[in-house]
């Protein structure tokens, strides 16, 4: 089968950047074993044999703006040949989570709260996870490289196939349901806690109007982003109302009470039921926004330069300031973004930005990602919070390539360990699932 994938789209051609693209193809979809064995059995073609800046540029275009660890830089001089050594860690990559798996938030049974993170549960022949969906409740949602769609929660002890629901690309998981978007432009809902309740809803899109991204958030609202920047609202599947936009918008972002946009431009707008169009965020004027996360009643942003900004609930330490604090109102209409200067005094540049967290149970939480590949923590978990961000160890020696915070748990797909050169030949699989 792979063979065939592989002959079909490079035939016979010299190891060129053609050739590259067309193996990053292979790579997104297939299993390390496999995308090896193609290449091998193509004569003209022998990929163990790639010299390792080949190996470089495969890396850069099968998995582009990833961060590598710290441990990274003195493991690749230990290596014979570091490219390739990089290459099969972030191959082999692995979903991990860790919070509360309480009402079966994590995939894992019982109630036990995970401080660190620990490997999700999934049989040895499960598709390789992309991302994890943002998480605002209990339901939780994955999306694998083969575009297939596995939910859980409440009901749903562990991750379980939505195969209804085909070329999958896009989810999100609010207080109620669950919202995926498809590669065609479809657009599927179902209830937290089911797998047979999924349906095709018909969202009123005009003739010129494709969905690109779903949304959930305030007041168990659930919508799409068109391709026309026009953000289409419902409610138990019942279209509320279409806020339409001059704005350039190139994504959106729900939490428990507003909706953000990001602009082509990096500007940052939110927008809520009591607000008749997108307003500009406060103290954003001048600054281009990269990323934004919001949590149950905190809310986090990033700038062009890499500094956080941070405002809302930090009654946990949530907003990485050193003053608990819970405002008389916790919307963003009412707060003003602060810069968390503990990381501008350090002069720590940041690459994402995760709020999550239900401040009235457990506290909220914010994770970020600098471009040395630390990942810092801050908030709570567990009723017990820390303002001052602190560096998980578990991240030291795994590139992160996706992560998301939600309602007192988090997860992430992470690369193998890169420490010793034999600690990944156990993970690599002998043969790929859809063999």
């Amino acid at each position: 089968m792979t063979t065939d994938i592989h002959h079909s789209i490079v035939p016979q051609v010299e190891m060129s950047e053609d050739y590259l693209r067309a193996l990053s193809w292979c790579c997104r979809y297939l299993c390390i074993a496999d995308v090896l064995h193609l290449s091998a059995s193509c004569h003209a073609l022998r990929v163990l044999a790639l010299e390792e800046d080949m190996w470089r540029s495969l890396v850069h275009e099968t998995f582009p703006n990833i961060t590598l660890p710290p441990t990274a830089a003195k493991f690749c001089r230990s290596c014979p040949r570091p490219q390739y050594e990089i290459f099969k860690r972030l191959f082999t990559a692995k979903p991990f989570v860790w919070g509360s798996s309480s009402r079966n938030r994590l995939g894992i049974p019982g109630t036990k709260t995970f401080d660190s993170p620990v490997p999700l549960p999934l049989p040895p022949d499960f598709p390789r996870v992309k991302f994890f969906a943002k998480a605002q409740e209990t339901g939780s949602c994955l999306i694998t490289y083969d575009k297939r769609a596995y939910v859980w929660g409440n009901s749903i002890p562990q991750p379980t196939l939505l195969s209804n629901v085909k070329n999958a690309v896009h989810a999100y998981c609010g207080l109620s349901e669950t919202v995926i978007c498809t590669e065609s432009g479809e657009v599927y809902v179902g209830p937290i806690g089911s797998v047979t309740h999924f349906t095709q809803i018909e969202s009123q899109l005009g003739s010129d109007e494709k969905p690109i991204q779903c949304v959930t958030g305030q007041n168990q609202y659930s919508g799409v982003l068109t391709n026309q920047s026009v953000l289409i609202l419902w409610r138990n599947t019942s279209t509320l109302t279409r806020v339409i936009s001059s704005l350039p918008i190139a994504r959106v972002k729900g939490s428990h009470r507003i909706f953000f946009a990001i602009t082509t431009t990096g500007e940052l707008f939110y927008w809520a039921p009591s607000t008749p169009t997108w307003q500009r965020v406060a103290r954003t004027e001048g600054l281009v926004i990269t990323d934004v996360d919001g949590g149950t009643n905190h809310y986090g942003f990033l700038t062009s330069t890499g500094q956080l900004y941070t405002w809302g609930d930090n009654s946990f330490g949530q907003l990485g300031q050193p003053t608990a604090s819970r405002p008389i109102s916790i919307t963003p209409y009412t707060c003003t973004p602060e810069p968390v200067t503990w990381f501008t005094q350090r002069n720590i540049v940041l690459t994402a930005v995760n709020c999550g967290g239900y401040s009235a149970w457990a506290g909220g939480h914010t994770l970020t990602i600098d471009t040395a590949g630390h990942v810092y923590f801050f908030g709570s978990f567990n009723y017990t919070f820390t303002w001052e961000p602190q560096i998980m160890p578990f991240f030291e020696d795994r590139a992160v390539l996706s992560m998301m915070s939600g309602e007192d748990w988090a997860g992430v797909v992470v690369s193998a360990p890169f420490s010793s050169v034999e600690e990944t030949k156990s993970s690599i699989p002998n043969r790929c699932c859809i063999c």
